[in-house]
């Protein structure tokens, strides 16, 4: 339900409320490489350390930075492996954002002109939740099951009643769920969290069937960056994070 906190989800985060960091990270930078990048020789590790805590006050919400001449601070993207030399690449938000444009609306193009290529995506979530997922069988959480089913009912009876929701327990202790398709996955951390706590429970289960409604599975899907990756393939992952970002608020407003 939250952007990671790795470099690349802090620069995604950054980018999505229209900010620009300048953290001072890494020591020693060699001289700059193609395309706007520089070399800093420290770990990994270290260096997402430095970046998030740049990008972070003690409020917990990103840092407001003065930009010069009207123009936002690029964001700086580390790019490599967790341990060993990191390659920084500055990427403005507003290349960010165009490109998320450019990226949602691709992704609405082929939803409306290729009759498959919602199926093709409900499929793979289908596959992803069997597969990845350690779903807790209904015998043995049969009162949360239960419940959860007649919440779902309650938020949207029509959808309930069309077949339109797979409901899962997940075994994970994690205070978390989510949704992917018709899936609705609800972690059995969040269950034992919010057990005496119903209404909680309710608008977790609303934000993700606006995921279901809302269609967010047919959103661009990203692709983690690597040691290699090219400059566009950056942009286009931090593009891909900012529509997820989006697309956390439209459910929360569902």
């Amino acid at each position: 339900m939250t952007a990671n906190e790795t470099g690349y989800g802090m620069a995604a985060q950054v980018v999505n409320n229209r900010l620009g960091p300048d953290p001072q990270v890494g020591t020693s930078p060699q001289p700059p490489l193609p395309g706007d990048a520089t070399m800093y020789t420290t770990s990994g590790n270290d260096l997402r350390e430095q970046q998030r805590l740049a990008l972070r006050n003690p409020s917990g919400n990103p840092p407001e930075v003065p930009k010069p001449n009207g123009k936002e601070r690029p964001v700086l993207v580390p790019v490599g492996p967790q341990e060993g030399p990191v390659t920084l690449m500055q990427v403005s938000p507003e290349e960010v954002r165009a490109r998320a444009i450019e990226l949602s609306r691709e992704a609405t193009i082929r939803r409306l002109t290729d009759p498959d290529f919602a199926a093709s995506r409900n499929r793979m979530s289908d596959k992803a939740i069997d597969t990845n997922f350690h779903i807790v069988p209904q015998n043995q959480r049969e009162g949360d099951y239960k419940l959860l089913h007649q919440m779902v009912q309650r938020i949207d009876p029509k959808g309930y009643e069309d077949g339109k929701y797979r409901i899962a327990i997940e075994d994970n202790e994690e205070v978390n769920a989510s949704a992917a398709g018709r899936n609705i996955i609800v972690n059995t951390g969040l269950l034992d969290k919010l057990k005496d706590n119903p209404d909680a429970l309710l608008g977790v289960l609303a934000h993700e069937i606006g995921h279901c409604k809302l269609e967010h599975h047919l959103r661009p899907l990203p692709s983690e960056p690597t040691a290699s990756s090219t400059r566009a393939e950056v942009v286009d992952y931090l593009a891909t994070q900012v529509i997820r970002n989006q697309a956390e608020s439209q459910a929360d407003s569902f």
